[in-house]
């Protein structure tokens, strides 16, 4: 499970009684604080997710996660939200200050949640496999190298995150898923 909260639910004394619900429930897998715009305009509350997985040491019951009462969290903090002061979204943009399009035609914004140009990559690729002609995949081609020098080559905190988990064993974490 996967939950967006106020930064106070977690740090404020008087919301240990929350903390301790949550905590007697389920696992917390991480701590990821979002960048202040990320509501905006409709709100500047500081926001975390915070991602759970309930305790379950039965096999019959699915995925198991036994009770322990150490274990390591990730934690991180998301420090470009895609969004700027005012709650407009930033936009990865070429050398003439135009905006950069994804390749089925969305705009790119410009975060830092996961790595830009392994999203690119991974649209070229499938777009590549579904190709029929050589003018198509020529036009696929053409339109991923245009905009690739303008897309950071930069892991995001999903990256990290899935890096993290395949080093404690998380089986939702394997290479390749």
């Amino acid at each position: 499970m996967a939950i967006v909260l106020p930064q106070g639910r977690l740090n404020n004394a008087s919301d240990k009684a929350i903390r301790d619900f949550v905590s007697e429930r389920a696992r917390i897998l991480a701590v990821v604080g979002l960048h202040g715009n990320t509501f905006k305009p409709h709100t500047g509350t500081k926001t975390s997710i915070v991602f759970l997985q309930k305790w379950n040491g039965d096999k019959r019951l699915g995925p198991l996660c036994p009770r322990v009462e150490d274990y390591p969290i990730f934690f991180a903090v998301s420090q470009n939200g895609g969004k700027d002061n005012s709650g407009e979204y930033v936009y990865l943009t070429d050398d003439k200050g135009r905006r950069i399009f994804d390749l089925h035609g969305h705009p790119m914004v410009d975060h830092d949640l996961f790595n830009l140009r392994d999203y690119l990559t991974n649209q070229y690729n499938q777009r590549l496999n579904s190709v029929r002609t050589a003018k198509e995949r020529e036009a696929i081609e053409v339109a991923y190298n245009e905009r690739l020098p303008f897309v950071p080559d930069q892991p995001g905190v999903a990256d990290a995150f899935r890096e993290w988990g395949r080093k404690q064993g998380f089986a939702f974490c394997k290479e390749g898923e």
